[in-house]
């Protein structure tokens, strides 16, 4: 089956749950050429030349990321992510070294930990649907079709550079359609705009892979600009390793 986005845009989704308005472009529709399926097929080849990600039992990753402050340094955090097939996740937010917080996903149960505050709080039913949704975005044989409730393969021009854009509508009523525009010449990612409400706040979200680089026989973003509410936030990935040994004890809450 295809592979999706693989781990580095999964964690940048993943992003949306830990928490930055996306700026409007002229988009000119262009005909396609192409299938949805012969697309995904490949993104497959281009982001997993090797097929060592589609074979991989495990992962590990550690990003930068750095968000800017008004009249202030920007804040400037490092996350780690570990992945476990099917489904099993762990994402560690750290700051100055220490653990900040955490979401802990396994099998059908998942958790929000707060490390200052020595709390854990166990996702609810939709919650846990959402992040295991994401969690499939990782996975080898997850096709946009499976995951989201439909997905339209269209094409655009912005700024003289051509796209295919794919456009997935959620089966949340709350979630706004997430639409990823892939390179019609290298055939990678290249942006992610999505919408959803939080609470009583709706959120815009605006993700842009400016650079890729081969890690592990595995192409990754390893540069992401992403723009949510207004705020900016860039993300650098400093280490990405297939079939790392991790402890079952990783995707269980931690014990305060």
């Amino acid at each position: 089956m295809k592979k999706l986005l693989g781990p580095a845009c999964f964690a940048a989704l993943l992003a949306l749950f830990a928490a930055g308005c996306a700026t409007t472009e002229v988009e000119e529709p262009i005909p396609v050429d192409i299938t949805l399926e012969e697309l995904q097929s490949k993104m497959t080849r281009a982001m997993d030349p090797t097929g060592r990600y589609a074979k991989a039992k495990t992962y590990t990753m550690q990003q930068t990321t750095s968000t800017e402050r008004f009249l202030d340094d920007p804040e400037v955090q490092r996350v780690e992510v570990k992945f476990a097939r099917p489904d099993s996740f762990s994402l560690t937010t750290y700051e100055d070294n220490e653990p900040l917080s955490g979401m802990i996903v396994n099998d059908k149960n998942g958790w929000v930990a707060d490390y200052r505050r020595r709390k854990v709080v166990q996702l609810d039913g939709k919650q846990l649907e959402q992040l295991k949704m994401l969690s499939s975005i990782a996975s080898p044989d997850s096709t946009y079709r499976k995951i989201f409730a439909s997905a339209e393969l269209s094409g655009c021009r912005i700024d003289g550079k051509d796209y295919y854009k794919i456009t997935c509508l959620h089966r949340e009523p709350d979630q706004g359609p997430t639409e990823i525009y892939v390179d019609r010449e290298e055939f990678l990612p290249r942006r992610w705009k999505t919408s959803f409400k939080a609470g009583n706040n709706r959120i815009d979200y605006d993700s842009r892979i400016d650079k890729y680089s081969l890690r592990d026989g595995v192409m990754i973003p390893d540069e992401t600009t992403t723009v949510q509410n207004g705020h900016k936030q860039t993300t650098t990935v400093t280490y990405y390793r297939l079939n790392t040994a991790i402890s079952p004890r990783t995707f269980r809450p931690p014990l305060f």
